[in-house]
């Protein structure tokens, strides 16, 4: 039965071979664009598919404006005075520069995070080195696989980092955790959480501070 398909498929190109190329085109553009939309669909559908589905993400409505920020006491206060609250987790976006060296321009560190150990739980970050608990003490840092080999030589857990920041001016950072890359289907991503009490070196530090 095969054999008698390909010889109608041969005869027809024979015939008519323009109207068998643009429908044989077709039908391959067709399919090749059902593949796309449905990897498209698969992955937009698996969007923080990494998450629980109990967290949820506070914000703050006002007249003029909506906002995925709250000031910092907010998370032990909704956990003391709302039963439902079982743990929260705090962080804010950074945009720090790696400077080896006074002199150098220095390496744009996007998507470091300031953050506490509970962040790596809620976001189950998977660590190849080291562990959260690091996240305690100030100055301390946990980056992913990707960012920790981007330095040229790769860092370890132990290795200190200088690193720069509007808020902070130039300090060094304690590695304490390698943690392996963040999916990309995740509307939060992180090549770094820098421990949330390094907050504490800002001298105009305020505890209202807006958090994410």
């Amino acid at each position: 039965m095969l054999r008698n398909y390909i010889k109608i498929i041969f005869r027809s190109f024979l015939k008519s071979p323009l109207f068998v190329t643009i429908s044989i085109a077709g039908f391959a553009l067709g399919l090749l664009s059902v593949i796309f939309i449905m990897r498209y669909v698969t992955y937009e559908m698996s969007y923080d598919k990494n998450l629980d589905s109990n967290i949820y993400r506070v914000v703050v409505h006002t007249a003029e404006e909506s906002l995925a920020s709250t000031s910092i006491p907010l998370g032990p206060v909704l956990q003391t005075e709302l039963s439902m609250v079982t743990d929260y987790c705090r962080f804010y976006e950074l945009v720090g520069i790696y400077k080896p060296y006074a002199s150098e321009q220095g390496l744009r560190m996007d998507k470091f995070l300031l953050g506490d150990g509970a962040l790596t739980e809620f976001f189950a970050v998977d660590f190849v080195q080291g562990s959260a608990e690091g996240l305690n003490a100030t100055r301390s840092v946990v980056l992913t696989e990707s960012m920790a080999n981007s330095y040229g030589a790769p860092i370890v857990v132990g290795d200190e980092i200088p690193f720069f920041d509007r808020n902070f001016g130039e300090i060094a950072l304690q590695v304490v955790g390698i943690m392996r890359d963040w999916p990309e289907n995740s509307h939060i991503q992180a090549n770094g959480i820098v421990s949330l009490s390094t907050l504490n070196l800002h001298n105009t530090y305020s505890p209202w501070a807006n958090l994410d």
